[in-house]
């Protein structure tokens, strides 16, 4: 029987040319494999604390904690049973003055003038002097102004006053404010055991700040303290990041 002529000189070099780009296709692959859980991970925030919000009169609390998912189009919340669309309203941390974005907000500074954008999943802490730690992997702080989503969300860095069916309500810095499509108003004062929800009676409702701004929640316009009149912007990513102390 003839025997067969093995050459090892070839098979080792045929070898080295399949390991290299196997080698290489695994990098890759790993490569992808991290960006991929990296992105994830800076789209998606876990909050494993007990957190509580308002949409009616009454807190509606999530003492294990939630998990908010950005989607190409919004955020997403999963409490646990369920998992819905954000409507823009602010979560607070229990027995701590703090609160975490679950959207877009544009910041207005103490007098009118655009700050810039505050992204979701941004953390602000109530400093007690009227300053807010921002952080969202940097820090700084806003002092005074407002917070709007573009929609309907307000949240209030100083005092103010509302008004709306003839009735007014002071509420603190750190508070929020919604107004449902101009037809209804949530009015939470921080620090509240209760909100205030009413359907508004076609008079409107608005905000007078400490600032001097007086902020019409259903047509979406504010007024400078020299009377001066703007639109509420309805995109806040059109701006840049809000540039803090």
């Amino acid at each position: 029987m003839k025997k067969l002529s093995i050459d090892l000189e070839n098979l080792k070099k045929r070898r080295h040319e399949l390991i290299v780009p196997v080698a290489l296709m695994a990098g890759l692959l790993a490569t992808i494999f991290i960006v991929v859980q990296l992105l994830g991970s800076a789209e998606r925030v876990v909050i494993d604390e007990p957190v509580y919000q308002y949409v009616f009169e009454e807190r509606d609390e999530y003492t294990d904690g939630i998990v908010m998912k950005k989607t190409e189009d919004t955020v997403m919340i999963d409490y646990g049973h369920q998992t819905v669309e954000t409507d823009g309203c602010p979560f607070y941390y229990t027995d701590q003055d703090k609160l975490i974005l679950s959207d877009d907000f544009l910041y207005l500074q103490r007098n009118g003038d655009i700050g810039g954008l505050v992204s979701y999943f941004t953390t602000l802490t109530a400093n007690g002097d009227g300053t807010y730690t921002l952080a969202d992997g940097t820090s700084g702080t806003l002092t005074g102004g407002m917070l709007h989503d573009g929609g309907d969300v307000f949240i209030f860095l100083e005092d103010a006053t509302v008004s709306w069916n003839g009735e007014t309500k002071d509420i603190t810095g750190f508070s929020y404010v919604t107004c449902y499509q101009g037809e209804s108003i949530l009015i939470w004062s921080y620090g509240d055991e209760e909100a205030v929800w009413e359907e508004l009676d076609g008079d409107g409702a608005t905000v007078m700040m400490e600032n001097g701004i007086d902020v019409d929640l259903v047509n979406d316009i504010y007024y400078k303290a020299n009377g001066t009149k703007f639109l509420l912007y309805t995109d806040p990513t059109i701006f840049d990041p809000v540039k803090t102390q």
